[in-house]
């Protein structure tokens, strides 16, 4: 499932270009608000959250010096629980907008809709910074061993997400990228946005859809789509 938010400009008229972490942080507080309990076993968790959240995606973009305008943004919050989607969906309604560092987004709309699970192979794209790591260290595609560890990643969550070993990833190919760093707590963390080519079971493709990429998907990296 998929919590679908669509957002008017804020009087600024433009966001800040880092504002992953901001999102994050004001999707969790609304949370917080309508659901503490629910909010509490989140923040509890050290990794796999259970859900996703893309960019502020822009409609009719403006880039200025200092941030990214747009006659209305949309914001996706990918998860497997249908009832933290729909703990968020009450929180925003409620509060009607989205605060991103102190700029107020007022809300248009909130739905919850399906999400279409492509058949394999099938070709995927980020739609937030995927962060990376391999010993201990964030990586990007042109330093070694990029793609060992996105399947390793990948292996890795399956077990944690299915409770079962992963079956065969058949092919992973990056079609291409584009190398970002993003500011987390003042730290800028190496990051990718890539499109990618996948085999592998239906359920793995399920898996990256509802639960992202990556380190720090609740914070707003890490986001997949299908490439249409």
């Amino acid at each position: 499932m998929k919590l679908i938010l669509t957002f008017s400009p804020p009087k600024e008229k433009m966001i800040p270009f880092d504002h992953n972490y901001m999102v994050g942080s004001s999707l969790y507080r609304l949370l917080a608000t309508q659901s503490p309990e629910y909010a509490e076993t989140i923040h509890n968790k050290t990794n796999h959250k259970g859900y996703v959240i893309s960019n502020l995606l822009p409609s009719g973009k403006r880039v200025y010096d200092q941030g990214i305008g747009a006659e209305r943004y949309v914001l996706i919050v990918a998860s497997r629980d249908h009832n933290l989607l729909a703990a968020i969906q009450v929180a925003i309604q409620k509060q009607r907008h989205l605060n991103v560092n102190n700029s107020i987004l007022p809300l248009i709309q909130a739905s919850i809709v399906n999400i279409n699970i492509p058949p394999p192979p099938c070709e995927l794209l980020t739609k937030s910074p995927a962060l990376i790591k391999k010993n201990k260290r964030f990586i990007r595609p042109d330093d070694p061993g990029f793609n060992e560890a996105v399947l390793e990643w990948i292996q890795k969550k399956y077990v944690h997400y299915y409770q079962k070993p992963c079956p065969e990833i058949r092919l992973f190919n990056i079609i291409n990228y584009e190398k970002k760093l993003k500011v987390v707590k003042l730290n800028k963390l190496p990051c990718t946005v890539m499109r990618f080519f996948i085999d592998a079971p239906e359920d793995i493709i399920e898996m990256l859809l509802t639960e992202g990429l990556g380190s720090k998907t609740a914070l707003g990296f890490g986001f997949i789509d299908e490439a249409r």
